[in-house]
């Protein structure tokens, strides 16, 4: 937890650092980049938390089931069983 918090302070650090030795022009891209980076951000974690429900949804035993009933079922019908 303590490097989390080292790191968030280093970011912030950074920032004040880059802020104070640009111009005040800077601060509009540098806010774009920043707005953009947490959409892009929040969109990877959305879909990243969907693959995994659904990884952990088909690797269930009922869904393995029928999913290799499924693809037997050609077999199943030529047998008539």
């Amino acid at each position: 937890m303590s490097w989390l918090l080292l790191g968030f302070f280093e970011l912030i650090s950074v920032l004040i650092i880059c802020v104070y030795a640009s111009s005040a022009l800077a601060l509009v891209p540098m806010a774009i980049v920043g707005y953009l980076s947490n959409q892009v951000r929040r969109n990877y974690m959305r879909a990243q938390r969907e693959l995994t429900r659904f990884e952990k949804s088909t690797n269930s035993p009922v869904v393995s089931g029928f999913i290799s009933t499924i693809s037997g079922l050609s077999s199943i019908r030529a047998y008539k069983k």
